[in-house]
């Protein structure tokens, strides 16, 4: 059934009203579930979008720019064109009429929309087991790439060599950097760092030294696949944050403090 501009209108107006009244329903459920509130910020972002288009239908009919919500409010004051004379009476039953029918048709919705943001929920297919709907970070795969970098796991060991000669020259004054007794003890000693000593210190890209870094693809493409990953996550996870306005600010403070020299590297 189709409805006058108006009514339109009204309806877009009402279904604003609901979808308000369903973000609370939801607020509620986050406030009352803390498990849930993944999900609840989907369910969110979901009525944000929806009031969005409510909100610019309603706007397109406030412009009027086809002429029809201007041809619907003459309608009710009787100015009809296909009648001589007007008839408030008779355009006055028919608006009531067609408010009626449009009630008993819309007269579910009120929990309608609640439900829709319920039933859109797909974070069960958004995280992997690890990452527990979005508790916690999955990053097996960038770690396992990290430790793969010739350059960065060999000074890593070379490191931890040197740090190894100077504790034991402490104990035997004469001990040269090559002696078989450094290296001896450095395979005794030595471990590859573990997934959550990497999870730790990931992010201090400055202790890295240069050589390691620049000029090497390996490493450009370790960095786009940290990006990546951590911007996915917070899609994933906050759903309703503006991530192209957020890297804009930080972008913004990384080169007043890039300018002023206080970060590190």
């Amino acid at each position: 059934m189709s409805f006058s501009v108006l009514e339109q209108l009204r309806s877009a107006h009402e279904d604003i009203e609901n979808i308000e009244k369903a973000m609370s329903m939801v607020l509620m459920d986050k406030h009352k579930n803390s498990k849930a509130a993944v999900s609840c910020e989907h369910a969110l972002k979901y009525l944000v979008e929806a009031t969005q288009l409510k909100c610019k239908t309603a706007i397109d009919i406030y412009q009027d720019k086809d002429g029809m919500r201007t041809d619907d409010i003459n309608a009710l004051a009787g100015q009809r064109a296909d009648k001589k004379g007007g008839d408030v009476w008779t355009s006055f039953y028919d608006k009531v009429k067609e408010v009626k029918d449009g009630w008993q048709a819309v007269a579910s919705l009120k929990t309608q929309f609640y439900q829709r943001a319920l039933e859109n929920d797909k974070t069960e297919t958004l995280f992997s087991g690890e990452e527990d709907y979005g508790k916690r970070v999955d990053m097996h795969e960038l770690f396992v790439t990290y430790l793969n970098l010739k350059k960065i796991s060999t000074l890593r060991r070379n490191n931890f060599r040197a740090a190894t000669y100077a504790r034991l020259k402490k104990k035997t004054i004469d001990l040269e950097p090559d002696d078989p007794e450094v290296d001896k003890t450095v395979e005794k000693e030595y471990h590859e760092l573990d997934y959550i000593e990497w999870l730790k210190t990931f992010d201090q890209f400055h202790e890295i030294s240069r050589y390691c870094k620049y000029g090497e693809k390996n490493y450009s493409e370790y960095l786009e696949g940290l990006i990546s990953y951590l911007r996915g996550f917070l899609l994933r996870t906050q759903p309703l944050i503006d991530v192209a306005k957020l890297e804009q600010q930080f972008e913004k403070e990384f080169e007043e403090r890039w300018g002023d020299k206080s970060i590190p590297g």
